[in-house]
């Protein structure tokens, strides 16, 4: 048996004991509640500088907050979620104000043997 048969076989054997269904990092969904102690003002400069939304998401956004009471941004990994909620959380106390803000995981996702 050739060298490169025998590497090849042992490549091969490798690849198929190698565990696929690893699970991979959550993502987290970052939610706004609906809340007279902050403004639309505050809440948009949030959106900017904060989550880097442009002026025609925060658009959209807004409506979705119109609409249903709350607004849902994201995923992020959890390091990045929690991140921008502290962020958004310093930011309130610095001018006074309470945000009404949570963290929600979202769905796990699954590396699949191809």
């Amino acid at each position: 048996m050739s060298y490169n048969k025998k590497f090849t076989e042992c490549i091969s054997n490798i690849i198929k004991n190698i565990n696929y269904n690893t699970t991979a990092p959550s993502f987290y969904k970052i939610i706004f509640k609906k809340d007279d102690s902050y403004s639309q003002n505050f809440l948009y400069l949030i959106l900017i500088d904060v989550f880097k939304k442009d002026h025609r998401e925060i658009s959209d956004y807004f409506k979705t907050l119109d609409k249903t009471g709350k607004l849902a941004l994201g995923p992020y990994t959890k390091d990045v979620a929690e991140t921008k909620i502290s962020s958004t959380k310093e930011c309130a106390f610095a001018n006074g104000k309470q945000v009404n803000i949570s963290l929600q995981e979202g769905e796990h996702n699954v590396i699949k043997k191809p």
